[in-house]
């Protein structure tokens, strides 16, 4: 039993190279910003089976893209976002 604990809480890997560590740092923002805006807009929308099916998966941003863009009732609009990016960096929002 002692065996079986020490193996699964003791790892054989060395730890991640700063390479790693950037590119799962990077991965880890991208998805948490695509499930906030997802959940929020999900959440404003009403709609409780979307809001609960992206807190619960995990896809690295892919199924709260598909739901930002293709299955959510009010849909987004990327010349919208892009519009309100330059907007926003221009100090006009």
């Amino acid at each position: 039993m002692e065996d079986l604990l020490r193996n699964l809480f003791i790892t054989q890997n060395p730890p991640l190279s700063l390479q790693e560590g950037i590119i799962l740092f990077i991965i880890f923002t991208w998805s948490i910003a695509w499930k906030g805006l997802a959940l929020w807009h999900a959440a404003h929308n009403r709609e409780k089976i979307w809001f609960v099916v992206i807190l619960i998966a995990n896809t690295a941003g892919i199924l709260e893209i598909l739901y930002l863009f293709i299955f959510s009732t009010s849909k987004l609009d990327i010349r919208v976002m892009i519009d309100k990016i330059k907007a926003s960096i221009h100090g006009k929002l």
